[in-house]
């Protein structure tokens, strides 16, 4: 259903001349939805071969139209339209259960989504385009689809300088079993890659518990070669896993989110400071004589091959 902003209806309603143009604009997004559909379908087509998404389920979909100046920011109404899409389509799925994609905070967030996808639309700057769609994973397995379009109008005569644009916005929510797993698959790569991490960490802290002289050279060898045992185990689970999983771990947006994760993870065990412990701890063993030169040869080793320092 169409609609205007209210001081766009206020100039149409005042001259014969501004509601024949708002018509004549809203006929000319109308004569292009078919155009819009399908390049909004072929964006979502492409999202879901790139997420490795083969499931996809609608559940909910339609499209709006919107007429206003090119500087007025009123299409709140047309995002309240898709969230109440959005709450009427978790309700069907379990109206008795509590839904996070449809918390307040939430469809607030999803609001300014709305906003923003329908403000590129409006620019002038080619550079926006891309923002013109969207794709939000509103929780695992649920994921809300915009895509908008604009035609102007500018007519000093009847507007004013002003810019009378419409914009046509266009909304489909699915489900996906195959989303579902997806973040299920990336959430315990995550906690294996975390695992890995630390215990690589604790590596280097052996050698510099021995270079102080807190563990001896029998019980670091020990230690070391259990952890080794534990740390390549890690990976081998990690490793056939991916293989399992190679759909959904190998989609791109999967691949990108973990290896941001990777870079946290490695941040938050501290790996920063384990290149100045070796360093310290190397140091004092070549000068504990022979009988820990093979201790502080294979420490810098793998420092070398930054061992300490990387997940895989």
């Amino acid at each position: 259903m169409a609609c205007r902003s209210a001081s766009v209806e206020r100039v149409a309603d005042k001259t014969v001349s501004a509601r024949d143009q708002i018509e004549k604009l809203q006929k000319m997004i109308a004569s292009q939805n078919d155009q819009h559909t399908n390049a909004f379908q072929s964006l979502i087509g492409n999202y879901c071969r790139s997420a490795k998404i083969t499931d996809a389920r609608i559940i909910g979909q339609s499209s709006d139209v919107k007429t206003e100046y090119a500087s007025e920011f009123s299409i709140d109404k047309m995002a309240n339209v898709v969230v109440k899409v959005l709450e009427a389509a978790a309700a069907v799925k379990n109206p008795n259960v509590e839904n996070p994609a449809t918390s307040p905070e939430a469809l607030k967030a999803y609001t300014n989504v709305v906003n923003s996808v329908a403000e590129a639309a409006k620019s002038k700057s080619s550079s926006a385009a891309n923002l013109a769609f969207s794709a939000t994973r509103l929780v695992p397995g649920i994921i809300a689809f915009l895509y908008a379009a604009s035609v102007n109008l500018k007519d000093e005569e009847t507007f004013g300088s002003e810019t009378v644009t419409t914009t046509a916005i266009y909304y489909q929510i699915v489900e996906s079993i195959d989303d579902l797993t997806s973040q299920a698959a990336f959430d315990i790569a995550i906690i294996q890659y975390y695992s890995i991490v630390a215990m690589k960490k604790l590596q280097a802290l052996l050698v510099e518990s021995l270079a102080r002289k807190e563990i001896s050279l029998i019980e670091w060898k020990e230690q070391n070669a259990n952890y080794s045992q534990i740390i390549k185990e890690m990976q081998e689970q990690l490793s056939a896993r991916s293989k399992d999983k190679a759909i959904v771990l190998g989609s791109s947006s999967v691949v990108r989110s973990i290896e941001k994760q990777k870079a946290k993870l490695l941040d938050q065990v501290g790996v920063n400071e384990i290149d100045e412990i070796l360093d310290n701890s190397i140091s004092q063993l070549q000068s504990m004589g022979p009988e820990f030169a093979d201790a502080a040869s294979h420490a810098q080793k793998l420092k070398k091959e930054d061992y300490f320092t990387s997940i895989e």
